[in-house]
């Protein structure tokens, strides 16, 4: 079984309710580690919990948790981005895009890339 990570990117503060924004990257995240894809174990980083529950209790400046997320970032197969802007999100991407790792701007195009090839009848 391949196990495949998938870093969800999106607005935490830039743009839209924090809560909000936090909820929504949750929802996608169990959303995409309820599909059933054949000999596929998906999950999902979501920073927007963290970073969110850690600037309350231990406070940290942007960079650093801009740092953080680059970390997890290049361990993940794949990059899922949320709508809305966050200039993090922007940075993201770019990182992303220059390691290699692929970027996906909608559901439906990261479980095409997900799903294995059918195979084809000869």
């Amino acid at each position: 079984m391949k196990h495949i990570g998938v870093y969800v990117a999106g607005p935490l503060y830039s743009s839209g309710e924090i809560m909000e924004n936090v909820r929504t990257a949750i929802d996608v995240a169990a959303h995409l580690e309820t599909l059933v894809i054949p000999d596929v174990m998906l999950s999902c980083f979501v920073p927007h919990a963290y970073v969110l529950t850690r600037q309350l209790v231990h406070p940290r400046t942007h960079e650093h948790a801009q740092e953080w997320d680059d970390f997890w970032l290049l361990r993940c197969d794949a990059l899922i981005v949320l709508p809305g802007y966050s200039r993090g999100t922007e940075h993201e991407i770019a990182l992303a895009e220059s390691s290699g790792v692929p970027v996906f701007r909608s559901l439906v195009d990261l479980i095409e890339w997900l799903m294995p090839a059918p195979e084809v009848l000869q």
